[in-house]
């Protein structure tokens, strides 16, 4: 299980990686392309605006694996720690039920969107809005592993 983890961390963080370096290579080019040659490309702010989407709710989902989430951590942290945990566990519960609204309502989102096409990069809209399930799905999966780990520690005390 921790190699499927490790594995799966890997997998989001250079995701996450490349596509922060793809937005800076893009507005790059495109700084290039208007200020050097006097020629501006249609398409460099679609691409990052849409690496950035993708990048973002990623980083979202890696941030909750480390329990980086500042909202999850402010409240739950000060509570003395029987409490607190069974608190988290909660927490982690009501999100997936969140989630599962989200995974839910973004792929029905996403599906409608498939036959419209963006303005510049001229590909399907469901693209983009393919993170909101996709994310949604590993918030859940990261969820239950917060949980697991959780109720481990609640037991141990």
């Amino acid at each position: 299980m921790n190699k499927i983890i490790a594995v799966f961390d890997r997998l989001i963080r250079g995701v996450i990686i490349s596509a922060t370096a793809g937005i800076m290579g893009i507005i790059c080019l495109q700084i290039f392309c208007r200020f050097i040659l006097n020629n501006a490309l249609s398409w460099p702010e679609e691409a990052a605006r849409f690496l950035m989407v993708w990048a973002l709710f990623l980083a979202a989902v890696y941030a909750l694996r480390y329990r980086e989430h500042v909202g999850l951590n402010f409240f739950v942290d000060r509570l003395p720690a029987g409490l607190s945990t069974g608190l988290a566990i909660l927490l982690h519960l009501f999100i997936i039920g969140f989630l599962g609204v989200m995974v839910v309502g973004g792929w029905q989102e996403a599906i409608g969107l498939m036959s419209l096409k963006t303005g510049a990069l001229r590909m399907s809209r469901a693209i983009p809005y393919f993170i909101i399930p996709t994310s949604g799905v590993l918030f859940i999966l990261v969820s239950i592993r917060l949980i697991i780990e959780d109720f481990e520690t609640w037991r141990a005390k």
